[in-house]
């Protein structure tokens, strides 16, 4: 039986270990009797805090990737939600948070050894949405390209595009782990300026040229070129970089790959021509590569199932093909975060980082404990549809990241009855009162606690 089976996290009750997922956050099904349907929860150990200037360890970085990917559903694409992307159970059934296990439990988690990832922690941080099938094999084209679109009208790039991140919703095919996406667009409506080379993140075999060689951000076109990737994979069996020792030997692999025509893929070549066409900020014709992949894959075949493969050494790579001498690239996976103003950071492993704000709200106790809430650039509006509690208003309060780089959130009551509390002083209606990190707001019957990385 997997660690967490039969245990309860928050009122859901964890089923069966399905796999895993971002960052290797392992997936459950789960259950809850107040909530129909069919659910997953992606769950990982809760690290302590680490302190300030330490380098964050993998846990830290599963557990940054589970806060970003629930940003993401539910305060950033809640229109594709059920569409493109997988659902979210309602606020009320605390869809993600953070959950400490009470003492009988814990002895019943410790004690599952050997191979146990929850063997030393008190608590876990949680993320449940929709339960989804497997594609049929090798889906069209058209059929990854459709919720990709979707994603980047809605302004994300998913920067890790490849076969175990798509599933299926009966015949509608769903994006799944978004915990490395990235915002492009700006407030203003324009796309952000492309970061330098040096970091990359997602799996390396679907890279698009471009970006596998220097390691500037992901684009819109990047994720479509990896789409032929996965096309090109699914019509080989395999790709031929994928045994490749290290990322520059992959890169130059690709490369010749695409100069030598594409092992006969004449519907990549001609995609990948195309795309060499768009510029970086550019939306590509989405239709046109879907058409250009179905055209040149007729008569041939899918391979059944990936071939196994081999795993890249630690090898380092340069980033970037320039005359000047280039900086060595590990071979890593680096996770996309945002910062309160909405813009995009990175986090690696081995490497200090210097990260900019992420406000979130914990509740402490009352009705709704352990339900944990983002805060994102635009704010987040406390109502009875976001907590349980019978004493919040329909629309009591919202809070907002405050103004400026410091830490800490504006509160502002939206004239609610019970009043909102920012430590014991109940705020005036309409206007705004300044919260700093670890402190409380008393909304309803709920006491909320300010959070964030510093």
């Amino acid at each position: 039986m997997s660690s967490l089976t039969g245990l309860t996290v928050n009122g859901w009750l964890v089923g069966p270990l399905l796999g895993t997922g971002t960052c290797s956050a392992g997936v459950y099904s789960c259950s809850r009797s107040s909530c129909p349907g069919s659910w997953a929860m992606k769950v990982c150990a809760a690290p302590a805090k680490p302190g300030k200037g330490k380098k964050k360890t993998a846990q830290d970085r599963m557990v940054d990737a589970l806060f970003s990917e629930y940003t993401v559903l539910a305060n950033f694409l809640p229109s594709l939600l059920g569409s493109s992307l997988p659902d979210l159970p309602p606020p009320t059934a605390r869809p993600y948070g953070d959950h400490a296990f009470p003492a009988p439990d814990l002895k019943k988690l410790h004690a599952k050894k050997p191979g146990n990832p929850y063997a030393s922690c008190a608590s876990v941080r949680y993320l449940v949405t929709e339960r989804l099938s497997p594609l049929p094999a090798s889906p069209a084209p058209a059929a990854l390209l459709a919720p990709l679109e979707r994603v980047h009208d809605g302004g994300l790039v998913l920067c890790d595009v490849k076969p175990d991140n798509f599933l299926a919703r009966g015949a509608e095919v769903v994006a799944i782990d978004l915990g490395l996406a990235e915002r492009y667009r700006t407030p203003g409506g324009g796309h952000r300026e492309l970061a330098g080379a040096g970091r990359c993140a997602g799996s390396s075999e679907y890279w698009s040229r471009r970006y596998h060689a220097g390691g500037a951000s992901v684009t819109r076109k990047d994720d479509v070129e990896a789409v032929c990737m996965v096309h090109a994979e699914a019509l080989l069996g395999s790709l031929p970089w994928s045994g490749a020792g290290s990322d520059d030997e992959a890169a130059a692999a690709k490369g010749g790959w695409f100069e030598g025509g594409c092992g006969g893929l004449g519907g990549v070549r001609s995609a990948l021509e195309y795309l060499d066409t768009v510029g970086e900020a550019a939306r590509p014709d989405y239709a046109k590569v879907g058409k250009l992949l179905a055209a040149g894959s007729k008569g041939r075949s899918p391979k059944k199932g990936r071939s196994p493969k081999k795993a890249a050494s630690p090898k380092k790579k340069a980033a970037k093909k320039s005359p000047a001498a280039a900086k060595p690239r590990k071979r890593q996976e680096v996770i996309g975060i945002e910062d309160s103003d909405g813009d995009a950071m990175e986090e690696s492993a081995g490497e200090e980082e210097e990260e900019d704000v992420e406000v979130w709200l914990r509740v402490e106790a009352g009705p709704d404990a352990g339900l944990v809430l983002p805060v994102p650039p635009g704010g987040v509006t406390l109502s009875s549809s976001a907590l349980s509690c019978p004493e919040v208003s329909s629309k009591h309060c919202k809070v907002a990241p405050a103004p400026g780089r410091s830490l800490g959130v504006s509160v502002t009551d939206l004239g609610s009855t019970n009043g909102t509390f920012v430590n014991g002083k109940r705020a005036k209606a309409r206007k705004a009162v300044r919260g700093f990190v670890n402190d409380r707001l008393r909304v309803g019957g709920d006491v909320l606690v300010v959070q964030a990385h510093e």
